[in-house]
This record gives structure tokens, sequence and C-alpha cells, in this order.
């Protein structure tokens, strides 16, 4: 049984630690649980109450943005995602479906084991609720609601009701649009961590 101190920071009161208890879907999560501990999470981001922390998965990859004329767009991110907090074999992927699906999400999270077929283990997409910006040199925290899923309940996203993107690194689109044309695309390198939540029971 694994029990994370996470920090909510609620505007004009002092911060209250609040234990939420992992499901502990076997390595997968437990083996990241140590970067959360200590974070403070901003109550704009904040899960809503019934949901109980499910694990964290650490991602490296890009922000992917296109000049529209007038500004930079974000189109895509991509990045892989990995079981500890200096590991190198990936256990799945981040990535933006092409269309929403049916209720407007488009962002993805996949876990994958290559040494069995099927490869494609669970899935949520997910739409986003809330952007909070919390460093000014880096992509802000997000709170995002699941819209679909890949998996049974069994499965380490099968039954995510939401996700945090927290302790977020780089990512940000170019400074400026001077001399940039139009349809010009942009990758830039961020890092984060991923903390899935469920329906707590």
């Amino acid at each position: 049984m694994l029990v994370v101190a996470v920090v909510v920071m609620a505007p004009g009161r002092a911060a209250a630690a609040r234990s939420l208890l992992s499901s502990a879907s076997g390595a997968l999560w437990a083996a990241n649980l140590d970067l959360l501990s200590g974070v403070e999470i901003p109550a704009e981001i904040a899960v809503p109450d019934g949901h109980s922390l499910h694990g964290g998965i650490r991602a490296e990859g890009h922000q992917h943005y296109q000049f529209n004329g007038t500004a930079w767009v974000l189109t895509n991110a991509t990045a892989k995602l990995y079981n500890s907090p200096t590991g190198t074999d990936a256990v799945g992927r981040h990535f933006f479906l092409e269309e929403p699906d049916a209720l407007g999400g488009q962002p993805t999270w996949e876990t994958i084991n290559e040494h069995h077929l099927p490869a494609l283990i669970s899935a949520v997409t997910a739409n986003s609720v809330v952007a909070h910006p919390v460093d000014p040199d880096s992509i802000t925290w997000n709170l995002l609601a699941a819209t679909s899923h890949y998996g049974n309940a069994e499965e380490p996203l099968g039954p995510v009701t939401f996700v945090q993107r927290i302790l977020t690194r780089r990512g940000l689109p170019p400074s400026t649009t001077e001399g940039v044309s139009t349809g010009a695309i942009h990758s830039s390198k961020y890092y984060a961590v991923y903390t899935f939540y469920v329906q707590r029971r």
C-alpha cells in the first residue's frame, strides 16, 4: 500500500497536506511516486473530490507548434513515458489524436509492452479542463478529464478519470514571430510528470 502526500494550495488559505492512496498497479506506478513527494498542486488544477491517485509517469518529448500567420499554435505533443525517475526504457507514449474523439478529447496516453502482442495494453484520451501557469519559462500545469479509454478497468489506464500535467520544464513556443513564414513548424523539447486518478471506491 502506497501513500503519497500532495499539497493543495488554496487561494488565501494555508496549504494543507492531503494524503492520496494509490491503487498501486505494479511497478509502472510505484517507481515514480517519489517524484510526487512534497509537490504543491495549485488549487486551480486540483482533482474533484471522490477521486484517488492511481500513479504517475515521467514524460520526455516535444511540444509541436505551427505558425498561423499571427501566432504559434500548439498542434501536437509527442513524448515517451517512463516508469522510473531516471530509467531509459519507455513503457508508453503520449500524443494527440488526429481528430478529437466524441467528447472532444485529443491528448492521449498509452501503455505498451513491446514484448507482447498486442503491444498496446491500455490508453486514455482526455480533454483539458484548466491550464495553470506555474513557471514562466515552461508550459502550464494542466487538469484534464478523461473522455475515452482502451483497456478494461484492470489495465493501467483503463479506469482513469482525470489526468494532471505537473512538474513541467520548457516546452514553450518561440518567443518571436518576426520573419516567420506562415505554416512554419517548431518542436520544443519538454519534460513533465503526468499523474492519473481513478474513481474512489
